[in-house]
């Protein structure tokens, strides 16, 4: 196992900077410090929820269900500046949408999703309220030119 440069190791696997007294690499799931009469298969991992054996290509644990994907995929999937203005104007013209958005967006585990989801919701609550004034106040003025 190579060491890595303030108190760590990288895994013989992936190569993930890991700390020295991690059982199991945090990326990959691969048993670092194997127990006595357990061999290591290649291309096997060990699942980084339940600990069991799986193949190194899976991207779902067969024993828990564990979705490998789903942090990737949360990570490599950022929030276009098209969609974030789209989202933003629509959660001040449609207060509600605005609201429904920004509860989705907070839930998702990258916190560029949740500013997004928080800016979303602050703006729809705004939004809410000044969308009617406004087109009250238009409509006041459109009938006053009459």
């Amino acid at each position: 196992m190579e060491t890595v440069e303030g108190n760590g190791m990288k895994c013989p696997s992936c190569a993930t900077e890991l700390s020295e007294d991690s059982r199991f690499c945090s990326t990959c799931g691969f048993d670092l410090h194997p127990t006595a009469g357990s061999e290591r298969i290649p291309h096997q991992r060990f699942c980084v929820s339940c600990g069991r054996s799986i193949d190194f290509e899976a991207n779902a644990c067969p024993y828990c269900g564990h979705d490998f994907r789903s942090i990737v995929d949360a990570i490599h999937d950022p929030i276009s500046t098209n969609m974030r203005v789209l989202y933003y104007l629509l959660s001040f013209f449609v207060g509600i949408a605005g609201i429904v958005i920004g509860a989705i967006y907070m839930t998702k585990p990258d916190q560029d999703h949740q500013h997004v989801g928080k800016i979303c919701l602050i703006i729809g609550v705004i939004g809410t309220f000044i969308t009617p004034m406004l087109l009250s106040a238009f409509m006041y003025l459109m009938i006053i030119r009459t």
